[in-house]
């Protein structure tokens, strides 16, 4: 019996034998995942292969439709800015990579600069900061300096965290002139 793994070793290629009691062991340790494998998804144990390739597919579609449903909130979110010259949102619980999607789809509707945030009082927020035409790097300097912040990008887009709870960003904003959008 062959062991499932191989090893490159120097030019060639290693490859493991057991027999006997060893074999028997090695059928058993695989003989018992596979069931608790068969188990774990309904299936028979000689049906694990097909059981699996189920389940990939099926994680699969639901990855799509998260895509689509994440798609469809930033657009949402986007359609409320619509018009708008610089806007503030503010959008509980996103990943640093949702919250430059979102970001971005805003400043497809909007004229101006768009900062969002989110995060929480206790935690600090993460902001993307972001203008189609122009230089964010100012505000963005202004904003770290005044709000405890950290963080920096290219003149069109800029990313990073502050420590500031949400009233006080709130208020830097809007003292520039900024509608404030809190989801």
């Amino acid at each position: 019996l062959f062991r499932s793994a191989s090893h490159r070793f120097r030019q060639g290629v290693r490859i493991e034998m057991v027999s006997g009691k060893r074999a028997l062991a090695c059928l058993n340790i695989h003989f018992e995942q596979n069931s608790l494998v068969a188990a774990d998804l309904s299936a028979k144990p000689e049906n694990t292969f097909e059981a699996v390739t189920h389940v990939k597919e099926e994680n699969f579609r639901l990855r799509g439709e998260i895509i689509r449903l994440e798609k469809e909130k930033y657009e949402s979110i986007a359609a409320r800015c619509q018009g708008m010259t610089d806007v503030l949102v503010c959008v509980p619980d996103l990943s640093p990579v949702d919250i430059r999607k979102c970001a971005d789809g805003i400043l497809n509707v909007i004229s101006g600069i768009c900062v969002l945030i989110s995060g929480d009082d206790e935690q600090g927020y993460r902001y993307a900061a972001g203008i189609r035409q122009g230089d964010v790097r100012a505000l963005v300097k202004e904003m770290n300096s005044q709000l405890n912040g950290r963080g920096g990008g290219n003149p069109v887009f800029a990313q990073g965290t502050f420590k500031a709870v949400l009233s006080e960003a709130e208020s830097f904003f809007t003292g520039k002139g900024f509608t404030s959008i809190i989801i």
